[in-house]
């Protein structure tokens, strides 16, 4: 039996499930339930996980981030984002050569795989709350000021946000044409892109 730390993230991929935890692992396990691989990170608190194509990609407690190798979570490379602040969620942009990370101060990244370098970074106040989501050229991020941020994609400028005229934690989910958006309160709505 595997005995991991809190478990803080994971991610699925070609049948394998991807655990971070919060003493700094990050674990592969096969669709039996049993190890692959594990690698330690230096104590850093696994925060969230990204598994997109053959890398597994992960945000800690101090705003580091890294691309493993799937096969066996040898670290490709790592970087630091320039506010250093816990990452609270990733996901994929609009190819698989770009990411978007979200921190705990609301700052969202978006970062160049391949080029290991930060495209653009934004400030969306309480945008620490779920995963941006892309739709054609825009980022949508839910926030705890019960508004949805919507940003530019290519320059991450701020475009709008939208009032949900609810208040609370928003949280927003890719849908096939639109973005579905719920708050606290249990409001469902979706936004036609």
């Amino acid at each position: 039996m595997l005995t991991v730390g809190a478990a803080m993230a994971f991610a699925f991929k070609d049948d394998k499930l991807y655990v971070g935890d919060d003493e700094g692992f990050v674990y592969a396990l096969n669709a039996k339930g049993e190890e692959s691989w594990r690698q330690s990170f230096f104590q850093r608190s696994i925060r969230c996980l990204l598994a997109m194509g053959g890398s597994i990609f992960y945000g800690d407690g101090n705003g580091n981030i890294a691309c493993l190798a799937s096969t066996n979570g040898s670290t490709v490379w790592a970087t630091t984002t320039t506010s250093k602040a816990p990452c609270v969620s990733m996901s994929v942009a609009e190819d698989e050569d770009h990411i978007l990370v979200c921190d705990a101060t609301g700052h969202i990244f978006k970062l160049n795989i391949n080029a290991r370098a930060i495209v653009w970074e934004t400030l969306v106040v309480g945008a620490d709350r779920s995963a941006p989501v892309v739709t054609d050229r825009f980022v949508y991020a839910g926030t705890s000021t019960g508004t949805v941020a919507v940003l530019d994609l290519g320059t991450g400028d701020t475009i709008r946000h939208i009032d949900l005229d609810a208040g609370g934690n928003t949280f927003v989910a890719p849908h096939v044409d639109a973005v579905l958006v719920t708050n606290d309160a249990g409001y469902l709505q979706a936004l036609i892109p």
